[in-house]
């Protein structure tokens, strides 16, 4: 099997893997969106007209699509993304779009950690690139729940932006966002980096660095082996 054919089989595993949730109050609107996703082979996409409807689905999806202008009686695109991420913040990757909300409202969805924000028309081909993207980000970090070890992702500054399950249950589940060195060194050192930091290491010379790690003094092992003379 070729290269081209491997990521064609890929996107197709994924487009039977992972729900998508239209929240839309124009019918026209969700309904076309729904019908355009399902012909690119996305076998699960729900469409729904309001927040309240939407509340009923939100455990079972994966990437929402919320209107950031629903009726002001509900809750509007951002507020249910921001309820989602809250709720479901390791499964629901989400994008909200609006025909009228401006810069406010793309402020507005990036507070409220969606993934993007896009201006109606919706573009069909954007969303299915935006799909196909957040759809292997959530498959990687359900491997990464999974894994019997600890796994996480750090910023070039520090600060983490995704740890698994595990490492949340030895840690908090209040670490995203917060920096490294205060999380598990807890130095006297604000925002620097910790001296011989793997993470930066990493970064720096971009490239792979494999170590062993001592699980009970939780650190690289070559630290505790004597040098050669």
């Amino acid at each position: 099997m070729t290269a081209e054919a491997m990521e064609l089989q890929k996107l197709e595993d994924l487009n039977r893997y992972i729900t998508i949730l239209i929240v839309d109050d124009e019918e026209v609107v969700r309904e076309s969106l729904k019908l355009a996703l399902e012909q690119e082979q996305y076998e699960n996409v729900w469409a729904v007209q309001s927040s309240e409807e939407a509340l009923k689905y939100l455990q079972k999806t994966n990437i929402l699509l919320a209107d950031y202008d629903l009726p002001e009686s509900e809750l509007n695109g951002v507020g249910l993304v921001h309820l989602a991420k809250q709720k479901f913040a390791d499964q629901i990757e989400a994008i909200v779009f609006s025909g009228k909300g401006g810069a406010d409202a793309r402020r507005a969805a990036i507070d409220a950690r969606a993934a993007a924000y896009l201006e109606k028309p919706v573009r069909i081909d954007h969303i299915k690139l935006w799909i196909n993207e957040l759809g292997k980000r959530i498959w990687l970090q359900q491997i990464l729940d999974n894994n019997p070890e600890e796994a996480m992702i750090i910023s070039p500054t520090g600060t983490i932006l995704y740890a698994n399950k595990l490492k949340k249950e030895i840690f908090g589940d209040d670490i995203i966002g917060k920096k490294c060195f205060d999380v598990f060194e807890k130095h006297d050192l604000p925002d620097k980096m910790c001296e011989n930091c793997l993470h930066l290491k990493a970064y720096r010379e971009n490239q792979t660095i494999r170590t062993e790690w001592d699980y009970i003094t939780r650190a690289p092992l070559d630290k505790f082996r004597p040098q050669r003379q």
